[in-house]
């Protein structure tokens, strides 16, 4: 699998996520920042934009840019209980989730 993959990104996404609600701590947004890496901005958009319409993630806020809405990762956003539910139970997200305990 590739850094760069969708679920790649995605499951360090939500995993991220889920520690810091498990634990308590406050989400960073720059080690989210760090998580998306340098992919291509209309990639990252699209990958931030999909956790937030699938339910995945909350506080993400949209941001007024040239007339469109732009979601963000903040130090808001939080994981759902749905996005939970994802990355438990979904075989392609824990296939995804066992590769990345092993690298």
């Amino acid at each position: 699998m590739a850094k760069d993959d969708y679920h790649v990104i995605v499951c360090k996404i939500l995993k991220y996520l889920y520690a810091c609600l498990k634990t308590g701590e406050d989400v960073d947004s720059d080690k989210l920042l760090e998580i998306i890496g340098d992919l291509p901005e209309r990639y990252a958009e699209y990958i931030i934009r999909a956790l937030h319409e699938e339910g995945y993630v909350t506080g993400s806020y949209s941001e007024t840019m040239r007339g469109k809405e732009k979601p963000q990762l903040t130090s808001e956003t939080m994981i759902t209980p749905k996005g939970i539910e994802y990355i438990a139970d979904n075989k392609y997200m824990v296939k995804v989730r066992d590769y990345l305990d092993r690298h």
